[in-house]
């Protein structure tokens, strides 16, 4: 994950909560450039940044514990609920669903004063698992 997450968020270190809940704290690095045109009155990280970060910490997860890579198979019901701007203290998590097969995390960036997004479903699939069309 590091060099993927850190062009946006200054990681500190990665974490391992009790019940196996990584997640990765770090601040939102204010020299941004996009932040200049997303959006210049009100500076705002894009949403799709938030998202990108919690499926690098489930592959990173996934390729810790079985030692294979692995890609975004699916996202479903991801919600978008504070704002995140510059310089903000910033925690990504992930946490794996039990009640679902396979490897599908749940996900949540926070901010202080709550969530900035939750995601229900990050379905993962091994990268070898289907070929590449030739």
């Amino acid at each position: 994950m590091r060099g993927r997450i850190e062009n946006w968020l200054r990681v500190e270190t990665l974490e391992v909560e009790a019940g196996a809940r990584p997640s990765v704290p770090g601040r939102v690095r204010a020299d941004l450039e996009l932040f200049a045109t997303h959006f210049p009155r009100r500076p705002v990280l894009p949403g799709v940044l938030l998202l990108q970060g919690l499926i690098d910490l489930a592959a990173d997860c996934l390729l810790e514990t079985s030692g294979r890579h692995f890609q975004l198979e699916f996202l479903e019901s991801a919600r978008f609920r504070r704002p995140v701007g510059p310089d903000a203290e910033l925690k990504l998590s992930v946490r794996i669903r039990p009640d679902l097969p396979g490897t599908v995390f749940s996900g949540t960036a926070e901010i202080e004063g709550g969530p900035a997004a939750t995601v229900r479903t990050i379905a993962m699939r091994p990268v070898d698992a289907y070929p590449r069309a030739t």
